[in-house]
């Protein structure tokens, strides 16, 4: 994982509580911060991301990450609904096989 996103996944968490309960809400932070999004199409912002080592994958798990280390950062509401998705997930997979 690239250090310097788990870093800036970290002070966003720290200064927006609205990106604790919302992954794109954090993702759009991290765009924002890298990307001059002017006239940009989805397709276009994906790719210059990419094309600078970030991805949606590495944001969420960033957070995940920041997450476990310092809990304080975690919004309880949020958690409790990806907590039940989880399980939800699990009892849909594990009822097809």
């Amino acid at each position: 994982m690239n250090k310097n996103i788990k870093n800036e996944v970290k002070k966003i968490l720290e200064n927006n509580p609205e990106a604790r309960k919302s992954d794109m809400e954090l993702i759009i932070q991290i765009a924002d911060n890298h990307l001059p999004v002017n006239n940009m199409n989805f397709r276009s912002c994906c790719e210059e991301l990419e094309s600078i080592g970030i991805s949606f994958e590495s944001i969420t798990r960033a957070r995940r990450k920041v997450q476990q280390e310092y809990p304080y950062l975690k919004d309880k509401e949020a958690e409790e609904i990806r907590s039940k998705e989880e399980e939800n997930y699990y009892l849909e997979y594990g009822r097809k096989y």
